[in-house]
């Protein structure tokens, strides 16, 4: 019988908040595809200076470096582009079940 080892941390939880990790992020989410992505993004709709993105498909959760509220936008890989749409507020669990 083969025991299943869990596999090391992903090199990327570095671009998660801290406690998060990716295997949490997919846990919570559902998702494998959910996944940090850097912060080198154009932003449209609001003005903010994002500390954190999680992309989840052609959806994302941005996290604003002045007031740690977590938004919802549309993520466009090609052009490296998000388009805010809505406030989803600080927890970013509850944020990520909304998505």
């Amino acid at each position: 019988m083969l025991e299943r080892l869990p596999s090391g941390p992903d090199p990327e939880d570095h671009l998660l908040p801290d406690g998060w990790t990716h295997a949490r992020l997919r846990e919570v989410t559902g998702s494998p595809a959910a996944r940090a992505l850097g912060l080198d993004r154009t932003v449209h709709g609001i003005d903010l200076a994002p500390s954190h993105i999680i992309g989840l498909g052609p959806l994302c959760c941005v996290r604003s470096a002045a007031d740690s509220s977590w938004y919802l936008g549309e993520h466009l890989a090609e052009s490296r582009e998000l388009f805010i749409h809505e406030h989803l507020g600080p927890d970013l669990t509850e944020a990520l079940r909304r998505l």
